[in-house]
């Protein structure tokens, strides 16, 4: 399990490519810190936390339950702006038997692409890819094909990618 967590932690470093320049928590209670990648040395994942450790030596471990999301950055002032187009979103129901919606809001005009990965980071599906204007959305989508398991919905703009994570059952 821990290394396919770590597995899905590399995949989203690649997909966000080599222009990211930090790793931005964002913490359930409201908080958020943003870490360099530059100085961080090693990220790793148990079931329960994430841990990372910086090139100083310094060791930060993070409950994985107050985590709200984390995203990469280019710099302070990107996450910031980032922040302020943030996407909205909700994925429901969770667990699910292959029928979800996914409702979602758009601060500024732009390309959506939702896709659906599994938790080893492979390609299922991609559900939505065109330009939206402003405002909220909801998406149906179904697959009874998929087997029980892990999945993620990535939701992605120009300027913001948020994934939801969603567990299939029967």
């Amino acid at each position: 399990m821990e290394k396919l967590i770590f597995i899905v932690f590399t995949f989203f470093v690649l997909v966000l490519g080599a222009n990211a320049q930090s790793l931005n928590l964002f913490m359930k209670n409201g908080t958020q810190s943003q870490y360099l990648l530059s100085e961080i040395k090693k990220q790793t994942f148990t079931s329960t936390e994430m841990i990372i450790t910086k090139t100083n030596e310094t060791v930060l471990t993070f409950n994985l339950s107050d985590i709200r999301k984390f995203t990469f950055g280019l710099t302070t002032d990107v996450v910031e702006k980032i922040d302020n187009v943030e996407i909205e979103s909700i994925v429901y129901p969770n667990p699910t038997t292959g029928f979800m919606n996914v409702d979602f809001s758009l601060t500024e005009n732009g390309k959506v692409d939702i896709s659906i990965f599994s938790i080893d980071g492979k390609f299922i599906s991609n559900i939505l890819s065109e330009e939206k204007l402003k405002g909220t959305y909801s998406l149906n989508w179904q697959n009874e094909n998929l087997p029980i398991g892990t999945y993620f919905v990535k939701i992605q703009t120009e300027n913001n990618l948020t994934t939801k994570k969603i567990v299939i059952i029967k």
